[in-house]
């Protein structure tokens, strides 16, 4: 029932669960040898309808992010298309590369300790997230036919590049840490995985493989098995 002030009632819809709550404070002020008291009203509504809330706005977020949906990145070539990348699409990607500088010339030192007359940086493929996807894809492309259960990107450029595939082919994924932690988990590889599972090492350039065995001993001394670079 709804109270209207002059002692008659009207008839209100019960709800089984309320809404929200509005909580009533009061704020006091005191100046010039005055206290002011000024009435503060705040909604608060119950935590199951905040996460409700929540789960309903990252629902939203990742659904471009979906497999087999027509309209996600209209007009972009999708990490989740499973056919082999033409040779159009190929020389599309290799001249993206070069325009945003991801292929340089010079002379540069390697981590290796070799000097090369050319650099690639793909890093900076984060900031476009079209030839990150066509990335993903030529790298999807790539290991396919391969028997593997879930897929661990090498720290760090290897990492995103990890992440699109995963999102856009469904690859159960696992992260390894370049420093372990001295608190919490203290875990070198983190994510949900099982001891016997195979794992696919995902890593954006090699040279001498140094970095890929950086990863491949955390990752088999965890129990994974792995077999495969891309």
């Amino acid at each position: 029932m709804l109270s209207l002030g002059s002692g008659a009632k009207a008839p209100c819809s019960p709800l089984k669960k309320p809404i929200c709550y509005v909580r009533t404070t009061s704020k006091r002020i005191s100046h010039n040898g005055n206290v002011y008291i000024y009435p503060k009203a705040s909604i608060h509504r119950p935590r199951k309808m905040l996460l409700n809330s929540l789960f309903a706005f990252l629902g939203y977020v990742a659904q471009p992010f979906r497999r087999n949906e027509p309209h996600r990145l209209v007009g972009r070539v999708e990490a989740s298309s499973r056919e082999p990348m033409t040779e159009t699409e190929i020389e599309d990607l290799v001249l993206k590369l070069n325009k945003i500088e991801a292929v340089k010339f010079g002379e540069f030192k390697l981590k290796s300790g070799l000097i090369s007359p050319v650099y690639i940086d793909l890093r900076l493929i984060v900031s476009y997230p079209d030839i990150l996807e066509q990335v993903a894809r030529v790298m999807w492309n790539q290991i396919k036919a391969c028997d593997f259960d879930i897929i661990c990107g090498v720290p760090y450029t290897a990492l995103p590049i990890a992440t699109c595939m995963s999102l856009g082919f469904n690859l159960p994924m696992v992260m390894r840490r370049k420093e372990v932690k001295e608190y919490g988990t203290k875990k070198a590889i983190e994510g949900a995985y099982q001891a016997g599972q195979r794992c696919l090492i995902v890593e954006d350039l090699v040279t001498s493989g140094a970095s890929v065995l950086e990863t491949l001993r955390p990752l088999t001394s965890a129990g994974l098995n792995v077999s495969d670079v891309v």
